[in-house]
């Protein structure tokens, strides 16, 4: 991820928090970073991501989830075999980088 993307979901992230308090309100808020890596390339040229990018969301306690792994889950969705109320607890309960495996573990 270059540094200007990681700037603009930080700056992003934070004037949500920064608005919250100005109106005096709380809430629970975790990032969420839905991604398309290396686009341009075949999947099977392209690189992980980085273990640092990851840490940092963990961290965080913010999400970051592949384009590809967000159409799986929707797929799964479609079929019936998983509840948007699952996915909503799951998404809670779940920080770091995303994987189907963690959707389809239990199914």
């Amino acid at each position: 991820m270059h540094f200007l993307q990681q700037f603009k979901s930080k700056v992003h992230y934070q004037k949500y928090i920064d608005d919250l308090q100005d109106e005096s309100l709380e809430s629970k808020v975790r990032g969420l970073l839905i991604i398309n890596p290396f686009r341009t390339k075949l999947l099977m040229e392209r690189e992980p991501i980085h273990e640092k990018q990851i840490a940092l969301a963990k961290r965080n306690g913010s999400i970051i989830i592949e384009t590809e792994t967000l159409l799986k889950i929707f797929d799964l969705y479609q079929k019936g075999m998983i509840t948007s109320s699952e996915i909503v607890d799951k998404l809670a309960n779940f920080s770091g980088l995303l994987s189907i495996d963690y959707f389809e573990k239990e199914k």
